[in-house]
């Protein structure tokens, strides 16, 4: 009895030892799938963020080849494939033919930025006012001595309570957390709007048909159908039509500009089942020797 017992508690103890080893060797195996699959992720990442540069590189050549382009304009097939294994789309936009929420600093810029608004999200006049006046509260630097007010009493209220900006915005994406910025509302104004480091025109030639009636006191239909046509003039008279146009419509200069210097550029680049957008914000301008010099300002990616 005592040599069957002994032979029992012997495999029963080879069982559990067993089973600790295929334990152990499953949890090994799996942790060293997890970390080639990890290693896999972060390698295809610095690949697909190196191809995103040809967009960059494209756009920058091109914004120093000229200044005359039709934009949106579209990254070539022929360098879609340059990098292995790796797809690459991209566009190139005029960030000022949209409207540069930082303006707003500047009081001359807020009856232009109401017609614009009512354009953009077609909310009410009161709604549009209360959101020039929460806008420019967030941008507008801090005073001391101020105390709390309605803006700032929301702001601490809120589940997870935060401080107003008290400074230029950043990124559009800021306008989500201002007071009346509702998510549809959001996702309307981003269309149209964005958030430049300086105080910046509206391009003449690039801005959307459906805002040029918002220039000035507002535009008639003629007028607008007037400027569309003097945009399309190929030789240089254009600029001195358009000109011409703006000063008999009484629309201020300080509103408007036929030469814009910030551009984006979207990079899309696809690998296997992962997928990286990056969105790059250019300055281009004229330096002393009159030679056009491009530089990157910032760089984002899978949100701008």
């Amino acid at each position: 009895m005592k040599i069957k017992k002994v032979r029992g508690s012997a495999l029963i103890s080879a069982l559990f030892i067993m089973t600790l080893v295929v334990i152990a060797a499953t949890a090994i195996s799996t942790r060293l799938q997890f970390d080639i699959y990890r290693t896999h992720l972060m390698l295809t990442s610095d690949q697909l963020l190196l191809a995103s540069q040809a967009v960059n590189f494209w756009a920058t050549e091109t914004l120093k080849e000229s200044n005359d382009h039709e934009f949106p304009l579209a990254f070539p097939k022929r360098f879609q494939l340059i990098y292995p294994n790796v797809r690459i789309t991209g566009d190139l936009y005029d960030l000022q033919a949209r409207f540069n929420i930082n303006n707003l600093r500047d009081p001359k810029f807020h009856l232009f930025f109401l017609a614009w608004l009512g354009k953009s999200i077609k909310e009410s006049v009161r709604n549009n006012t209360e959101l020039l006046l929460a806008i420019t509260y967030w941008i507008t630097p801090f005073q001391s001595g101020r105390g709390h007010d309605q803006y700032l009493n929301y702001y601490l209220k809120r589940p997870t309570p935060y401080l107003p900006s008290y400074q230029a915005m950043q990124s559009p994406s800021e306008l989500r957390l201002i007071k009346g910025v509702t998510k549809q509302t959001y996702q309307r104004m981003l269309a149209s709007m964005i958030a430049l480091p300086e105080t910046t025109p509206i391009n003449i030639t690039t801005v959307p048909k459906e805002f040029l009636s918002t220039l000035g006191v507002g535009l008639k239909d003629s007028e607008v159908d007037a400027l569309l046509e003097a945009r399309e003039i190929k030789d240089g008279s254009r600029v001195e039509k358009i000109n011409q146009l703006l000063q008999e419509f009484n629309v201020p200069m300080f509103e408007v500009t036929t030469k814009s210097t910030y551009f984006l550029s979207v990079a899309t680049v696809v690998s296997d089942s992962l997928t990286l957008t990056v969105y790059t914000i250019i300055k281009r301008i004229r330096d002393r020797n009159n030679q056009t010099a491009v530089s990157i300002i910032h760089q984002s990616f899978n949100t701008l």
